[in-house]
């Protein structure tokens, strides 16, 4: 796998380094993980505001759950509404 470096502050550094510690994991593998979680992190925030903006128009809203009704039983996955 190919790498690079990157700059981060030494108290970043050290705080790395104590997880790495603490979960016998290597700095990299922290890194990787904190990146994708903290992107994951982001387009969840984004989804989030996106749908608190069609809440606001109710007429938008409502085509969402028409929406959601239409594909409600198509996963066919057995599970009962809650």
């Amino acid at each position: 796998m190919a790498s690079t470096t990157v700059r981060i502050s030494e108290s970043a550094r050290n705080t790395l380094k104590e997880v790495a510690k603490a979960t016998g994991r290597s700095m990299s593998e922290i890194m990787e993980q904190s990146v994708r979680s903290y992107y994951e992190n982001l387009i969840l925030d984004q989804s989030n505001a996106a749908y608190a903006e069609i809440k606001l128009e109710q007429s938008d809203w409502d085509d969402v759950l028409t929406e959601r009704a239409l594909l409600e039983g198509s996963i066919l996955d057995g599970l009962d509404r809650e």
